[in-house]
């Protein structure tokens, strides 16, 4: 599995040193996928998956401090266990939207190619305004709750009612489109 999926990465010294993130994140891919999915060949399947989204993302993935990587790497390993689950219909341990970082979700928006990119924006477009323009202030804008509450003339409980309830759209969208 590992080296077909190494010959995605341009060079020998990508090659090796995505040998040695697998080395040093495999316990943590197999055990992600397995507490999600516990069946052996999906959790193989899973972690191929996760590996295709690191290496996608290569460059950005070893640009990152060991803690991101590894809120990264579990996080897409989630996501595909997520995918796995709703295509078998079984459910999570837990919902979607409390098991992924969101730290995460913002390193793999940036790692995306532009056609990913802005299929993802498509996706995010269809949101309602009131749960899209929200998330737009607060993880584009980087503004506070506070600050959305006062430019959209609400309460800050509201804010975070409409960020929670637009995550989950998102991800069941997400989870649809792909």
């Amino acid at each position: 599995m590992l080296p077909i999926l190494l010959l995605m990465l341009e060079n020998e010294d990508d090659r090796k040193l995505m040998e040695q993130y697998y080395e040093k994140y495999r316990q943590l891919l197999f055990k992600v996928a397995h507490d999600y999915l516990d069946d052996m060949q999906q959790d193989e399947d899973c972690v191929q998956n996760a590996l295709v989204g690191v290496i996608k993302a290569f460059q950005t993935f070893k640009s990152l401090n060991e803690e991101a990587q590894r809120k990264y790497i579990s996080t897409i390993c989630k996501r595909c266990a997520y995918r796995f689950n709703e295509a078998h219909k079984k459910t999570t341990v837990e919902p979607l939207n409390e098991c992924v970082d969101q730290e995460a979700i913002y390193t793999y928006f940036n790692g995306l190619d532009d056609y990913s990119r802005i299929e993802l924006i498509a996706v995010i477009n269809r949101l309602n305004e009131k749960y899209r323009e929200p998330m737009r202030m607060k993880y584009k804008d980087k503004y506070s709750t506070a600050e959305i509450a006062e430019a959209l003339g609400i309460t800050e409980n509201l804010v975070y009612q409409r960020i929670h309830r637009g995550k989950e759209m998102l991800f069941k969208m997400l989870t649809e489109v792909e």
